[in-house]
């Protein structure tokens, strides 16, 4: 067996993508290239929303302070969400898996949620969390699913899971850089080719 091309890296809440050694862009990192105008708006009301709530408490710290508590707001905003979706799909794999979890009250209705989805849509799971790569084009990746749906007649599938409140054009770019992808490793230290699915998902998972 010939040794994986592709290696994926945690660094702490962090990871990144190596080809033959050579460090290579994420596919989620590369598409942050492009205008996102959606987000600027988003972004906006988040700051907006801050200084209304917040108003007392901005008003008692220095002004180079409140403009910092402001200009931060988004990206703290950000960081929540990645931990609450990181959790969320940390869970959701192991129910994926058919396996128990104990799931906090904060998560339980996205879990249940996603639980229910695997059941009405027949999910056979065959490989969660695989990190992906091109060896053609230099880019990694982690692919969320890759299942057959019973609901479709068992057609093999490639599912990108979201828990966000919305999902967004990108993510159809996002999907076909993993399904176009040249290898994936559906475990450690395993690298085969990336499988020709019949059909490609979003599961957009919300709280109800």
């Amino acid at each position: 067996m010939t040794a994986p091309r592709l290696e994926r890296r945690n660094y702490g809440r962090n990871h990144g993508y190596k080809i033959d050694g050579e460090k290579v862009p994420g596919v989620t990192t590369a598409l942050n290239a492009i205008n996102k105008p959606a987000l600027k708006v988003w972004a906006a009301r988040v700051v907006a929303a801050k200084a209304v709530n917040e108003w007392d408490q901005l008003a008692e710290l220095p002004v180079a302070a409140r403009l910092k508590a402001l200009e931060g707001a988004p990206f703290e905003t950000l960081k929540k969400a990645a931990l609450r979706g990181n959790e969320i799909h940390r869970l959701g794999e192991k129910v994926a898996h058919g396996l128990e979890v104990d799931v906090p009250d904060e998560h339980r209705g996205p879990v249940e949620a996603y639980a229910r989805w695997l059941d009405d849509w027949q999910i056979e799971p065959i490989a969660t969390e695989t990190p992906l790569g091109s060896l053609q084009h230099g880019y990694g990746g982690t692919a969320d699913l890759w299942a057959r749906v019973g609901a479709r007649g068992g057609a093999l599938a490639l599912l990108d899971v979201k828990t966000g409140s919305n999902v967004y054009g990108e993510t159809a770019l996002q999907l076909a850089a993993y399904r176009y992808a040249d290898v994936i490793q559906p475990e450690k230290g395993v690298e085969i080719p990336t499988p020709e699915v019949e059909r490609v998902y979003v599961a957009h998972v919300l709280p109800d």
